[in-house]
Formats: C-alpha cells, structure tokens, sequence
C-alpha cells in the first residue's frame, strides 16, 4: 500500500517537464505528502522535500507555507531541534496575524511547540503553550473531548520533565479519568508517576496499561492479514508497551506481584513474532498465558528456566543483563537471576579458553541459576533461552563435580515457554522426506528438470546471484564442495526407514534435491524433513535498523540446493526457475505445520542473526513455518561424523525413542568412540522443541 502512494505521488510530481509546473497547485500538494510519506523511512528525503515546496512558493508568491513550516518542524525534531524550533515558533508567530485567537489552528501551533520546548529541555514554556493549547481545546471541543484529554495528558508529562510530581499526577489523573483520553497512555503516565512514591499504585497502573496493550494488539492483529502481521508487531509501541512489566520489575525487583507481571511479560515477548502465523483463538491462548497457567502445565518435577534480554537499543533496561525466570509447580511467584552478558561473551569470546569443562563457563551461566533455583539432580528443565546463550551449547558445560549439566539433568529446550503444552504429546513419524548428496552444479542435460510453470514461482523473491554479487558467490562456491558423506548418510536412513513403520519415504539426491522440489512440499509436507547440504548466511556490511537487518538476514540465511551453482547460467535473462538458495524468507512462508521433527544436517544451522525477534535464520523460519521440532547445529560439523550420528540418531528414533533420547544417546556413541570423542564432533547438535 505505501510503495503504491508512494509512486503515484512521484508520478504526480514528474509533471516537471510541463512548463510552468511549479505555479501548479497539485504538483506542490504532491510533494507535499510525499514528504510526509517519506518521514517513516528517510526522513532526509522528507526535508528535502519540504524545503523544494517553500522555495517553489518564493519564486511564485505564494504565501501559504504555514503546512510546509509546520511539517518541517516536524521532520527536524529528531536531527536539528533548533531548526525545528524556529519553525514552530514561526508558524505560532504568523497563525497569531492571520487566524481567530479562538482557531483550532492556533491551537495545533501551540502543541507542537510545547512538544519542540520539551525537547529541547525548556520545560516551563513547554507548559504554558500546553495550558494555551489545552484552554482552546475546551473553549473549541469542550471538557471531554479527545483533544482536551489529549492537552490535559500531555501538561501533565511536562509537569513531570520538569520535576514537579504532584502537578504531573494530578493532570495524569484527570487525563485518565477523562472519558475520551487514552486509557492505555494515561494509565502508563499514572504508573511512570506514582514509581517513585508509590509502588503499589505503580503496580496497579502498569497492570492495567499492560492488560489494555495486550487487547489492543490482539484485536488490531485479528484485524490484519498474514502478509501485514510482521510489519505490525515490529512497530516501536509494541514494544514499549508490551515490555512495560520488565522494566518496572527492573525497578522494584523485590515486589511479588511485579515478579509475576515480568514472568508474564516475557511469555509474551518470546511469542510476538510467531504471533503472525496463529489464528484468532490461538492468539488469544497465548496472550493469556501467565504464571498460573504455565505452573498448572508443570509437574513436581520440572522447572521452566525462561530467559530474556533487552535486544532491543529502544529501551535501555538491563543492557548487560540476561533476565532468568526460575518457576516451579510449588511456587506461586517465581526467582529471577540476572546474568551478566559481558561475562559471558568475554568467556566465549576467546579471550579465555573455550571449553566446555572450562568452570568460568559454569559460573557465569549456570551456578546462580542452579543455586538459587534450588535446582536437583533429575529435575527436567524446559529451557528458553535468548540472546548468547541460545547459541551455546549450554546443556554441555560442566559443573564442578566434572558432570555435564545436561547429564545431571533432563534440559530440554523450546523457543518459547507456552510450548509446554505439548511437549508430552505423542509422537508418531508416519511419513519422511530426505536430501542429501545433491550435486550443486548440475549438468546440460539437466536442465530440464528445472522447467517450472509460473504458477510455482515466486518472482518477488530476491535472486541471490543478483543481489550479492560474483565475487561472493564464488566464495561460496568455494566453500561448498560436493559432500560424499551425505549420500552416504541419506542411504543408511534410507534404509532405516524402509524397515521402519514409516508408511511414506521420498528420497532426493542428485539433481533431484531442487528449491523447488521442496516448496512442493508446503502444505502436505511429512512427519519427518532431514536435509543433509551446506548453509548459508551473508551478514550485511552496512549498520541498518534491526527491523531491516531481521529482513535481511531472513533474505541472505538458507540451504544450498540442487544446481545451485549453474541456475545463474539456466536462467540467464529470464528467470525460469529458482536460484537454489533455499532462503529463510522463503521457508517462512510455506506450510509446514504437519512436519514434527525438521533435521538440518549442515554447519551452524542453529545461529544467525539477534534482534528483539528472536535468533533470525533458520530457526525462526522453520518455526514461522510451523514445525514443532528441529535438530540444529551451532558450529561447523565433520561430514563423516554427523552422518555416524545422525544413523545412530534415527536408528534410536525407530526403536521408540523420543526425539530427546534419541539425542542423547547418539551423542553418547560419538562420546565413546574412538575416532569421534572430541567435544567438536558430538557437542553442538541441539533439538529445540
């Protein structure tokens, strides 16, 4: 839809070369809201804009600039507040000459220049155009009208900048009982308020901002299709409000009822992109989760580790810290240990020895959250990790007494902790899919097999030979040469399976592995996907936002398949088949909801990308997809030693095995035996439920 304005709005503006254009009351409107359109994404653009109106009005004699001057301000805020501050005083200035002091005009000038003296720290001019404009607003809308709650809300923040508490609760109190005021916001100022002076009404208006976000985001989700969801749930009040408890919780760390909240709050961050796929119920199961309802999933046994950080530079609380919820079914509030990031990046940094029988590793991860969770040898702990710690092997670090934590204790990891539900359903393979030994540059004669009909093909999607270039394609290609021990490994499973209860087995090698074979698969896809290949993921070179470096990365993140290096010399111009990087973006998309367990045999399959999302690559486009399990490396691999685990892996798997013990007991024969003992070879394979 913005892409659509955005290039009529352009169109409009290419009257250009019509003499006398610019005396064209259109072509400036144009211009105008395109630089309003602009100010979403460059802002520089929205400036330059404005400016080429005003100078168009100068050579004509057009006086009207009071919407330019006004959008410049705007647009300034952020870069220039002196320049934005003269343009509002401006517009304040010459509306005062040409309009009723009574106007909704003058009144619109006064708001925005309180919100300009604000910024720029001149806190008691900020009040007295906030109170003129507030006067207006009853004088013009009455006492409950929405622009009068809005000025009272506003008055009200300024009192706060300015220090003075009991001012700014009393105009946050009548912003919020007004019956046209924003109830979230207000309710978020009442709590911002009271922080300091009152905790317990800081708790309650906090809650009650919370509870409203939560319904908001659920409703305005329901209202979107699929394709728009993402976009919305980035947006930056999601995540000021739908993070609100954490940071409060920051603050008072000792109050029971903010621990809760947090618990609460983090269920919800970990669920918010994969949101996007849920329907209406689904979602509003799981904006209702809480501490309650996950204690009643528990048994005596178990205890949910649930980890958050604040990845997202908006904020700024606990930046050093991952955030540690400890709950038990016995426990009504749960323990919260906060670990220092910085120590552990700096232990696994290389600064000092990587090992996993390196005790720094132990303490910097696993001793508090042990002790303080009063954690005992047998305990099955559902793990959701963030940040560092989801790409580290954690479950294989030792303790002190030379055991592996995840030998003294059942960890099973799951991306979010409303996962648990389903973790003891029963699982039944009843069908497979399995690449391997795909040969990535493929003969003329088999060109054929690529032929595909329009109706399969996506040209939105980025064609990797076009958007990375020769010079990184040929590093791939370099780095990704045929791997032998991969049909070894797809055969042995072959057979397997064959002897196995599976009902259904689709075997791809060769040339047969293609992109396109696989999103065949979308929609009816099997119990069981192994794909046994290389991964891919290009990092971006320029700083970018994380919402655009999240798209990136889901972009320039996949698998190599079939003929991936010849489909550039395929297509040529025109395009008839896919490139063969079976991309992350591309993953996302399809329907995978039948598939149980996803097992990607390939380097680092497990890593990628940070951002407030989530880890972005594979893992998170498997998951968008929705596949319940996925078995993930987070290392480079040795060929000849993935494929002895992974046919010790199904062999247990067949013989009735969970996924989990499975897991556990194929690395335990790379453990001991004689060529694969070494930590490398059996350490970094993962299931994540």
């Amino acid at each position: 839809m913005w892409e659509t304005l955005v290039n009529y709005l352009e169109q409009a503006i290419n009257i250009e070369e019509i003499p006398h254009h610019n005396s064209i009351e259109g072509y400036q409107m144009a211009l105008i809201y395109t630089s309003v359109l602009y100010s979403e994404i460059d802002i520089e653009h929205s400036i330059e804009l404005s400016l080429q109106v005003l100078e168009i009005k100068r050579e004509i004699g057009d006086p009207d600039s009071l919407t330019v001057l006004s959008n410049l301000s705007y647009f300034y805020q952020d870069s220039n507040i002196e320049e934005a501050h003269r343009y509002a005083k401006m517009v304040l200035d010459m509306r005062k000459h040409i309009v009723p002091v009574d106007s909704n005009a003058l009144r619109i000038s006064h708001l925005r220049l309180a919100a300009v003296l604000c910024r720029m720290g001149n806190y008691e001019e900020a009040i007295d155009h906030s109170l003129e404009a507030r006067f207006l607003a009853k004088k013009l809308f009455g006492e409950n009208s929405e622009e009068y709650a809005r000025s009272t809300q506003n008055t009200g923040v300024y009192y706060s900048k300015k220090g003075d508490a009991d001012m700014a609760i009393e105009f946050a109190k009548q912003a919020y009982n007004n019956p046209s005021g924003d109830k979230q916001i207000t309710a978020g100022n009442l709590a911002a308020e009271y922080n300091s002076v009152d905790v317990d009404s800081c708790y309650k208006y906090v809650k009650e901002a919370w509870q409203l976000f939560r319904e908001e985001y659920l409703l305005n989700l329901n209202s979107l299709s699929l394709i728009n969801r993402f976009s919305y749930v980035s947006t930056e009040k999601n995540w000021v409000y739908g993070l609100l408890p954490i940071g409060y919780f920051l603050q008072h760390e000792d109050y029971d009822d903010f621990k809760k909240l947090a618990f609460d709050c983090i269920l919800f961050s970990k669920n918010i992109k994969l949101d996007c796929n849920k329907s209406e119920e689904e979602l509003s199961r799981l904006l209702n989760l809480n501490v309650d309802t996950i204690r009643a999933y528990l048994g005596e046994n178990d205890v949910v580790i649930n980890c958050w950080s604040d990845n997202y530079s908006g904020h700024n609380f606990g930046e050093d810290s991952i955030i540690v919820a400890i709950l038990k079914k016995s426990q009504e509030v749960p323990i919260f240990v906060k670990l220092s990031k910085e120590r552990i990046y700096k232990t696994l940094s290389g600064e000092e020895t990587m090992k996993e029988n390196y005790f720094p590793l132990y303490d910097n991860i696993w001793k508090e959250i042990i002790e303080k969770g009063e954690i005992k040898e047998g305990n099955r702990l559902f793990v959701s990790l963030d940040n560092i710690l989801s790409q580290t092997p954690i479950e294989l670090i030792c303790n002190y007494d030379w055991q592996y934590v995840g030998d003294k204790y059942e960890i099973i990891r799951v991306s979010s902790a409303s996962l648990i539900p389903q973790i003891n359903q029963r699982e039944e393979f009843i069908s497979a899919a399995l690449y391997g030994g795909l040969e990535y540059e493929l003969k003329p004669e088999t060109q054929d097999n690529y032929i595909l009909s329009a109706c399969n093909r996506s040209f939105a999607d980025i064609n990797m030979y076009k958007e990375v270039g020769d010079s990184l394609i040929t590093v791939l290609r370099s780095q990704s040469e045929y791997l032998p021990w991969t049909k070894i490994e797809i055969d042995s499973i072959m057979q397997i399976l064959l002897n196995s209860s599976i009902k259904s087995l689709q075997v791809y090698q060769n040339n047969k592995g293609t992109e396109e074979s696989f999103k065949l698969l979308s929609g009816n896809a099997p119990s069981i996907i192994h794909i046994s290949t290389h991964g891919f993921c290009v990092h971006p070179k320029e700083k970018m936002s994380w919402f655009d470096y999240y798209n990136y990365c889901m972009d320039h993140s996949g698998l190599l398949m079939s003929g991936v290096f010849t489909t550039d010399i395929i297509n040529k111009d025109s395009e008839l088949v896919e490139d063969g990087f079976l991309k992350s973006k591309e993953i996302a998309s399809l329907d995978l909801s039948h598939t149980d367990l996803v097992i990607l045999s390939a380097c680092k399959t497990g890593l990628g990308g940070m951002t407030p999302f989530g880890i972005v690559g594979l893992q998170d486009a498997f998951k968008a997809a929705g596949v319940k399990s996925l078995l993930l490396t987070l290392d480079d691999v040795d060929d000849a030693a993935t494929s002895f685990f992974m046919i010790h892996f199904y062999q247990y798997l067949i013989s009735g095995c969970t996924k989990r013990e499975a897991l556990k007991k194929s690395q335990q024969i790379l453990r001991e035996s004689e060529l694969f003992n070494s930590f490398h070879y059996w350490g970094n394979f993962i299931l994540i439920d």
